[in-house]
């Protein structure tokens, strides 16, 4: 039964990654009223994302995820925080 409430938990951050990643990845594009991307809450976004993916064991959504905050932090001209969130990727995939 604690093997199944883990799963449950597992999928459960997943889903709330899923979530993040999506509100992020909406932050990210022009709208009618938003005629700028707004980076800074983009890379917030995905940075909950990716703690999401890496506490449900999600490898690769947690790769993707490390990519666009980097990719955000870029934006917003963080740079030294965008080159940890690559370090960050590449120390998955390893």
């Amino acid at each position: 039964m604690a093997l199944k409430a883990m799963g449950d938990t597992m999928a459960g951050r997943i889903q709330e990654g899923d979530a993040h990643y999506k509100e992020a990845d909406g932050l990210t594009k022009k709208t009618f009223t938003r005629w700028k991307p707004e980076w800074v809450g983009a890379a917030l976004g995905f940075e909950k994302a990716v703690k999401c993916y890496k506490a449900g064991k999600s490898l690769e959504k947690q790769v993707d995820a490390n990519q666009r905050w980097a990719q955000a932090l870029c934006e917003s001209n963080a740079f030294y925080n965008a080159g940890n969130a690559l370090l960050s990727a590449a120390q998955c995939l390893a």
